[in-house]
Order: C-alpha cells, then structure tokens, then sequence
C-alpha cells in the first residue's frame, strides 16, 4: 500500500500523549524512510514509514455503524468512538444486532 500518493497523505499517529492514536498529515518523509507526521494542534511526529497505517476519510466523521468505515482496525475504532462521544452521540453499532454505548 502506497501511503503518500494521495492528495491529503493521512496516517495514523500511535502512541499520541493525548489520544492514543490520532490522524495527522504527512509533512516529508525522511531519508531513511520514517515519515514527519503533523496532528491537527500543529505538533511533530515521527512515525516509521514501514509501520505507518493510512487513514481513510469515512474513519474521520464518526460513523454510526462500525462496519461501514473503510479501514477496520484499533486507530480507526478508537477514533470513530472518540469524535461520536465528543458530539454526544453515545451509541455506536457494528451491524444490525449489536450496539456499544
């Protein structure tokens, strides 16, 4: 997967101090592959190119439905919960039977 041909170059930012995993922009990629990663309060990262998870926009609105977002996996989840809670939306679910609130 090539993370940086596309036009907002997104991944996701492990380990943040704040979030646990937060989307950032990618600023440049170093010479030995690791890539500077810029979150939305403007402070650098580094996140090694080999381990970098892109971001798909549908992990970024916070969807009602888990499985609807493009990439499943624990950035996306944590996030998606995150941005539902912060706009009082307390139930999520991961298809039809089953909700986590």
């Amino acid at each position: 997967m090539e993370l940086l041909t596309s036009e907002t170059r997104k991944v996701w930012i492990p380990n943040h101090p704040v979030a646990g995993y937060l989307p950032g922009r990618v600023e440049e990629t170093g010479d030995d592959g690791v890539l500077i990663v810029v979150d939305e309060s403007g402070e650098q990262f580094k996140v090694p190119g080999a381990e970098a998870q892109s971001v798909d926009p549908a992990c970024l609105i916070g969807v009602d439905d888990l499985l609807s977002l493009g990439d499943f996996n624990e950035a996306a989840l944590l996030h998606n919960i995150r941005v539902r809670y912060s706009e009082e939306k307390i139930y999520t679910g991961i298809g039809h039977p089953i909700l986590i609130s």
